[in-house]
């Protein structure tokens, strides 16, 4: 059973965090990621403010673990529609529920929602 979330969200695949359109510019205030770092799949992460540490603003990362409590971020997405995935990249965390996917709309890929399932002892 999950037990942990995001933002209040725990994973699940029928619905998106938020949705937001292909080349949105999106600023986020990520918090708590000390302890829980915060990586996103697909797109980078711009350093806006507070992120302290080793994170100089205007440099870009898929991960962030800042030592503040909150940290600003920008974030355009630009090269593919779709889902999205972002997740608390300690993996036992990730596995927990602590994992959501926004909604980028308006591009290649939008509507795509994954391969189906496969049982792989039917692939050998």
């Amino acid at each position: 059973k999950k037990q942990i979330s995001m933002n209040h969200h725990q994973w699940d695949p029928r619905i998106p965090i938020r949705s937001i359109e292909m080349n949105q510019l999106a600023e986020w205030t990520l918090w708590n990621t000390k302890g829980h770092p915060f990586h996103i799949h697909i797109n980078r992460m711009q350093i806006v403010k507070g992120c302290g540490y080793r994170y100089e603003a205007g440099e870009y990362y898929d991960s962030i673990a800042a030592k503040t409590a909150a940290c600003t971020v920008r974030l355009k997405f630009f090269d593919f529609a779709g889902r999205v995935v972002a997740h608390c990249h300690k993996l036992k965390h990730e596995d927990l529920g602590m994992m959501v996917w926004i909604n980028v709309q308006g591009g290649p890929g939008e509507g795509v929602l994954g391969y189906p399932e496969e049982d792989c002892l039917t692939l050998f």
